[in-house]
């Protein structure tokens, strides 16, 4: 309880000197932010052309690769982040009296925080692991577009009329509940459990952005001219989804924008019932690109009211998000150590009479082997596996539905571990290969590619 007390006003005073610095700096921008990046790199002669190579090539993506190893409950964290909030009320220019009750709700916080159990008396589920690893989400959400403002505000301010494009370069990713090697508990069941819940939670959010525009957005056409797109959209959507006459029945024809919100919202919504066992929902939205594209539509709209560089920022701020994490809060990696895969394609091969002996293979013959026969479809019939081979050949399949169902960036890749021999990685495509060619043979080119990203961890 101390260290967490001790780094909370470690942060406060931390975030007092950022500022006292930024009043000091201003106007130019305070040292070791994006503006002073920018900064830097247009005194050093970095042209418009080059910056914006420099833009179109950034990408950034941050893993959370371990379970939580801090087992900090929901509870204390609540109460830590209460004392947070007040300390920064303490900072403003508050009355003596509204001074001394916030100091008096610090101490209740401390005193609830010092009588409760720092730790659960049992162990949490891989799922529960998954949503404390995550739970920084809400953070995430918030300070992601904030950053891309202060980017394209730094671009504005240095390179004004020769403005480069500034697109979202963040994304994240998370091994939790996908670490096969690092996490006995991690099943089939939870790597499934895993992409479902960061579905959620994204789609969630983005039902809850839709949501806020739709109460801020009461622009009317009367006031505003938005061009002819809105009205066509809307109509053609009617067009496809009749369901929508109904839900729009209740808005003023004239509140264009709101109209076109409540068509994404019920679309998101429709997004929302998707799941593997249901994979087609008339009117959800196939890929984030879709709802890109819609957002985009909004956004194009109120650029051409009053007041548009306003107004847009809220949308602007909404298709951030929607870049950043789409329909996935963060992309599933499955991780997996290479000497585990080496049985298992073993078997198959010997199964299928491809190789009676792979195991006297060399490394060459190997990959030849593999290579020759990605592309053939396995002929098992009752063969029986063991059980680590028909665990594997269940992960394959269910990765398969998953991009299928979700599309590809429901998934990051697959991490190999302990990765020696190039025949450690074809072994990961093979069975990914034959995953698709086991469910519909005539589709396998159109199979979604499955990064595969091989660590070498020893000499």
């Amino acid at each position: 309880r101390l260290m967490d007390l001790a780094n909370l006003a470690e942060d406060r005073e931390r975030i007092r000197i950022l500022r006292q610095r930024e009043r000091a700096a201003h106007p130019s921008p305070r040292g070791e932010t994006i503006g002073a990046a920018i900064a830097q790199l247009a005194d050093r002669g970095v042209t418009n052309q080059q910056l914006q190579h420099l833009l179109e090539s950034l990408q950034i993506d941050l893993v959370f690769t371990a379970h939580p190893t801090e087992a900090k409950r929901r509870s204390v964290r609540r109460k830590l982040r209460r004392i947070r909030q007040l300390m920064e009320v303490l900072d403003t220019n508050q009355t003596p009296a509204e001074r001394d009750r916030t100091e008096r709700l610090i101490q209740a916080e401390l005193a609830k925080l010092w009588q409760t159990d720092l730790i659960r008396p049992w162990r949490p589920s891989v799922i529960q692991e998954v949503q404390r690893g995550l739970s920084v989400k809400r953070v995430l959400w918030e300070v992601v577009p904030e950053l891309l403002e202060d980017l394209r505000q730094s671009l504005d301010e240095i390179y004004r009329d020769q403005l480069p494009a500034a697109r979202t370069c963040l994304r994240f990713g998370s091994w939790i509940g996908g670490d096969r090697d690092g996490h006995p508990g991690v099943t089939l069941t939870t790597t499934e459990n895993a992409v479902v819940w960061l579905r959620e939670a994204a789609i969630g959010y983005q039902l809850e952005a839709c949501s806020d525009l739709f109460e801020s957005l009461s622009i009317s056409r009367r006031q505003s001219d938005f061009g002819p797109s809105l009205d066509n959209r809307i109509e053609s959507a009617c067009r496809d989804w009749p369901h929508l006459v109904g839900e729009l029945e209740n808005i003023p024809p004239n509140e264009m924008c709101r109209r076109w919100i409540e068509v994404i919202h019920w679309r998101l919504r429709q997004t929302q019932r998707v799941s593997l066992t249901e994979p087609k929902i008339d009117g959800a939205y196939r890929a984030p690109g879709e709802l890109r594209r819609d957002v985009s539509t909004l956004l194009d709209a109120v650029s051409n009211s009053p007041a548009a560089d306003l107004l847009g920022s809220e949308v602007q701020t909404w298709l951030d998000r929607v870049d950043t994490f789409g329909f996935q809060l963060a992309r599933l990696d499955v991780r997996q150590d290479a000497r585990k895969y080496r049985p298992v394609v073993d078997e198959l091969l010997q199964a299928t009479r491809l190789c009676d002996c792979p195991q006297d293979l060399s490394e060459t013959d190997r990959q030849t082997l593999l290579v020759e026969s990605m592309d053939n479809p396995l002929e098992v019939g009752s063969h029986d596996f063991t059980e680590p081979t028909r665990d594997a050949v269940g992960l394959f399949e269910l990765l398969r539905r998953i991009t299928g169902t979700f599309g590809p960036h429901a998934l990051g890749g697959h991490v190999i571990s302990m990765t020696h021999v190039p025949s450690d990685v074809l072994s990961i495509l093979w069975l990914w290969r034959q995953s698709a060619l086991a469910h519909r043979p005539d589709q396998a080119d159109e199979l979604s590619p499955l990064p595969i990203i091989p660590l070498f961890e020893t000499i």
